[in-house]
């Protein structure tokens, strides 16, 4: 781990927006990073509506182009 990013809001969708925007604007070079993987986490319909358990991405996860 590099790093971690944590967003708080006053409800769920304010703080998944919020880390959304931080995860756009976050840069690491060098190296690869899952922050495709955690962006499409982030926007899937599924964990916005709080449908989330631990095996949300065998579920859901499709594979994603990486920038």
């Amino acid at each position: 781990m590099i790093a971690k990013l944590i967003a708080k809001g006053p409800d769920r969708q304010t703080a998944i927006e919020r880390l959304l925007e931080a995860l756009r604007d976050y840069r690491v070079e060098g190296i690869k990073t899952n922050i495709p993987l955690l962006e499409a986490v982030l926007s899937h319909p599924a964990f916005q509506a709080g449908d989330t358990t631990t095996d949300f991405l065998s579920k859901h996860w499709k594979p994603i182009k990486t920038k």
